[in-house]
């Protein structure tokens, strides 16, 4: 029987933290994904952030870009197999 306790995780202890979404999520291996994926967008977004209100018309579109490759990053598209 597959069991998901839903609750504050933290006021578990170490044997119901596996049966919590936090601890099917930290044993699961697409954490390490999500974690590479985390750090890209906020690499990606500071350097957007560098740009300062002084800067021409190429560093504005390079900045868009930038944010945009954020979303990307952080809200990819349904593939047309899964939608």
């Amino acid at each position: 029987m597959a069991v998901l306790r839903v609750g504050n995780s933290s006021k578990t202890d170490s044997l119901v933290f596996a049966h919590t979404p936090e601890g099917k999520l930290a044993n699961s291996r697409e954490q390490k994904e999500i974690k590479q994926l985390k750090i890209r967008a906020e690499g990606i977004q500071e350097d957007g952030f560098k740009y300062k209100r002084s800067f021409g018309r190429e560093e504005r579109e390079q900045r868009n870009l930038l944010f945009k490759e954020v979303k990307d990053v952080r809200l990819p598209k349904k593939t047309a197999g899964l939608q």
